[in-house]
């Protein structure tokens, strides 16, 4: 595999690369990279980050090079770093699991160091929605480095950060005012809004239906509690009416 590198270097210097050519020539790179760390351990902090956690990803796609960023290694490549970093003698990483606000902060610094980058290129495209604003289920994909109809949900992040809102939001003008170059995602969001929709709808029915469910339990039992009550007092009705002809039958029996 390692044979395929000049092959796909020279092609990329002067035919350029397809996505999947280009995403394994990324691959084969880094695999090289740390099999070379690895097998240097007396210098392998250098490639950690400042907790000596785990591998520090802008290092690591600085050094493959071919426009890797961060967070191609981090959606595409995760498994393959995980695998080195867990083949590490131990006492190499020092142990410091992130709590989950750690992972969100990271999430959002890495996201809008993306859409930052992706704003200083002249000649990218952003997905444009049916409204002619940013398709956001087609940024995050372009992030995560998939396909949009792969994207199921947006991070909340989307939502209640103040500072990715007002990037989106940003980016929203620029390209309602043609500032920016976009790919028209119309169809697919036009699916995604009637998807909601339905999926509301759907939902909401469910709610209905519960409603009248538990509405009915509630009806049922207050019958069911009613009829015992009448049971109970039927019971007590005859057992009344009974008492004098047994009580009448033993002082017959007497005499």
């Amino acid at each position: 595999m390692m044979n395929d590198i000049p092959e796909l270097i020279r092609k990329y210097d002067n035919e350029g690369l397809g996505k999947q050519e280009l995403g394994k020539l990324r691959r084969l790179l880094l695999e090289d990279l740390l099999n070379n760390i690895v097998n240097d351990l007396d210098n392998i902090k250098q490639w950690l980050d400042k907790k000596e956690t785990k591998f520090d990803t802008s290092k690591l796609a600085s050094a493959i090079g071919y426009d890797t960023k961060p967070h191609n290694i981090r959606q595409s490549f995760k498994g393959l770093v995980k695998q080195y970093e867990g083949n590490l003698p131990e006492g190499v990483l020092k142990g410091s699991a992130k709590t989950n606000t750690e992972i969100r902060d990271e999430n959002i610094a890495e996201f809008a160091a993306f859409l930052t980058e992706r704003l200083g290129e002249p000649d990218y495209e952003w997905p444009k929605n049916l409204k002619g604003f940013l398709y956001r289920k087609g940024i995050w994909a372009y992030f995560l480095d998939v396909s949009p109809d792969e994207v199921k949900s947006l991070p909340s992040f989307f939502n209640n950060d103040s500072s990715i809102e007002d990037l989106l939001s940003s980016i929203d003008i620029k390209i309602a005012k043609g500032e920016v170059k976009t790919l028209n995602y119309e169809r697919e969001s036009v699916l995604d809004e009637m998807s909601e929709t339905m999926g509301s709808y759907a939902l909401s029915s469910l709610r209905q239906k519960l409603k009248a469910k538990t509405e009915e339990v509630i009806m049922l039992r207050e019958e069911l509690e009613s009829t015992k009550l009448e049971l109970e007092q039927f019971k007590q009705k005859e057992r009344a009416r009974l008492s004098p002809g047994k009580n009448a039958f033993k002082l017959g029996g007497i005499h």
